[in-house]
């Protein structure tokens, strides 16, 4: 079993704040709520319009909650919600949206005074920015589920955002190194390897995802030069940068293109565990996404809400992440709830990196990319 309180970045590493002076990343970014692509890779559902979900209420809780709550989400959370339904006696509406819209649709609403939705589960960081967590209200959580919920780099990364206590961390998603079993027989590993004239021309990656690349070697601690030209060397090696995530794995497991970098890799479980041409590798040290539960301020269901931001912080509401839904709980005592990207974790055993950047890292790092790489990446 990883333990994954045991490789945390040093609080310097965690806490830096982008030195370099660059203008913003806007792009897609800007004002969204989350990150274009950023966002958009947090999430296992690809379409546009919402799905919805209406579970039964089974529970004894007995208790002064509200009958029913409506939840946006970025994903099918069902395990989770039914696993609170059973306990508290509440029926909850959940609409499932592709990536940023979650927010999107979430902070749209709350700034024409529609208050549908009691709570959001979204990107950490699009819950964080400033234009989303003005809605959310703070939920003060016991310590055991902030326990459960945070460690020192992922609560001083919300703290300089203001938003400890409105952005709670339920499920984290590490990025690696997937690679074609067909093409490939050693992948490249460390991150040195990516820019060796080996891989020219057969890497991919979501555009956006090399922001994500270059916020993570400035949290290592690389200066700012190796940074640029580590970025530049990459971009030169790349075949081409398919979004959203999803194109990129199938691509790989098609073997039109050899090894993708940094992408999130609960996108592969299931292709894993049905024998696809496709493997997974971790550099030494990786980042880690995370979508978080955030409680809105105007809830038509307060009390309902609360307890499940509060539910989805305890092992209880931990378990169907990894059981039911297959994927990584951020419960340090949980292992990935696929039982082939954990043999990888613990085979790589990779230093991780919480990545959860303010919305001006976001945008800076946007603008000062599009001006030194080949493509736009957002």
């Amino acid at each position: 079993m990883t333990n994954k309180s045991r490789h945390l970045p040093t609080r310097r590493d965690s806490l830096k704040i982008l030195g370099v002076s660059i203008a913003g990343l806007a792009g897609c970014t800007s004002g969204n709520g989350g990150s274009n692509g950023d966002s958009s890779a947090d999430s296992s559902s690809d379409g546009s319009e919402p799905t919805t979900s209406q579970g039964t209420t089974a529970g004894s809780s007995g208790s002064d909650l509200e009958d029913e709550m409506t939840i946006y989400t970025t994903t099918d959370y069902s395990p989770v919600i039914e696993a609170f339904e059973n306990e508290y006696d509440v029926t909850v509406n959940a609409s499932v949206y592709s990536g940023p819209q979650t927010t999107t649709r979430f902070r749209t609403e709350e700034e024409a005074g529609n208050h549908n939705a009691s709570a959001v589960i979204g990107s950490a960081d699009g819950l964080a920015w400033p234009s989303v967590r003005q809605y959310l209200t703070e939920v003060d959580l016991p310590e055991e589920n902030r326990n459960i919920s945070l460690n020192d780099a992922r609560e001083e990364q919300l703290s300089q955002q203001d938003a400890v206590g409105k952005s709670w961390p339920i499920l984290s998603i590490l990025r690696g190194t997937p690679y074609s079993t067909t093409n490939v027989d050693t992948p490249p590993i460390e991150w040195g390897e990516f820019t060796n004239s080996e891989w020219e021309n057969r890497l991919i990656n979501p555009p956006y995802n090399m922001r994500r690349i270059y916020l993570t070697l400035q949290l290592q601690g690389w200066d700012d030069q190796r940074v640029e030209d580590y970025m530049i060397a990459l971009d030169e090696n790349m075949s081409s940068y398919p979004t959203p995530a999803p194109a990129n794995v199938q691509q790989i497991i098609g073997g039109q293109s050899d090894v993708g970098v940094q992408i999130l890799t609960h996108f592969l479980g299931g292709p894993m565990n049905d024998g696809a041409p496709v493997d997974v590798a971790y550099p030494s040290f990786t980042s880690e996404h995370y979508n978080a539960v955030g409680v809105s301020a105007n809830a038509p269901s307060p009390n309902a809400a609360k307890a499940f931001a509060k539910f989805a912080t305890t092992e209880a509401g931990q378990r169907p992440i990894q059981e039911g839904m297959g994927l990584n709980p951020v419960a340090p005592n949980l292992d990935h709830g696929n039982s082939a990207i954990q043999e990888r974790i613990d085979e790589y055993d990779p230093t991780i990196i919480p990545l959860i950047p303010t919305e001006q890292q976001v945008n800076d790092s946007t603008e000062y990319l599009n001006e030194i790489l080949s493509i736009e990446v957002g």
